[in-house]
C-alpha cells in the first residue's frame, strides 16, 4: 500500500510553491520518518482518482466543494476527515490529529485485507 497527497485546486503549485510543510517535515521527523525527496505540490486528476483503491480528504468542508466543481462524480466517493488547518489549529494538533486518524485507517486497512500491498490511497489536500 501507499499513498500520495495531491491538491484539489488547479494548478495548486502556484498557491503553494515549494516541497512539503515545515510543519509536517518536522513531525514526521520527529516521528522517526525521514523524507529524503520532498515533492511540490501536484493536481489530482481524474486518473488519479480512478487508480486510487481509497480517497481521504482531510477537510471536508474545504474538499467537498471543491471536489464536486471540479469531480463531480467522486463527491460521494470519498471518505471526509475534519482536520483543521493553520491557522485554525496549531500545527502539532492538526498533526496529532492526522496521525490518529491516519493509524486507525491502516488498521483498518489491514482488517478488511486491503492492504496486500498493491493498493493505493489518495490523500486530497486544497493546496
Amino acid at each position: 500500500m501507499r499513498a500520495i497527497s495531491a491538491g484539489l485546486a488547479p494548478q495548486c503549485h502556484t498557491r503553494n510553491p515549494g516541497p512539503i510543510s515545515a510543519h509536517t517535515l518536522f513531525g514526521l521527523r520527529e516521528r522517526g520518518i525521514e523524507v529524503t525527496s520532498p515533492r511540490s505540490p501536484c493536481d489530482v486528476t481524474a486518473e488519479d482518482l480512478a487508480r486510487a483503491d481509497l480517497i481521504v480528504a482531510v477537510k471536508e468542508s474545504e474538499h467537498r466543494p471543491m471536489l464536486a466543481e471540479r469531480f463531480p462524480a467522486w463527491t460521494d466517493r470519498v471518505r471526509y476527515w475534519n482536520v483543521d488547518d493553520i491557522p485554525q489549529v496549531e500545527a502539532a494538533q492538526a498533526l496529532a490529529s492526522l496521525e490518529t486518524l491516519v493509524r486507525a485507517l491502516v488498521v483498518e486497512l489491514g482488517d478488511s485485507g486491503r492492504s496486500g500491498g498493491e493498493g493505493e490511497a489518495s490523500v486530497l489536500t486544497p493546496r
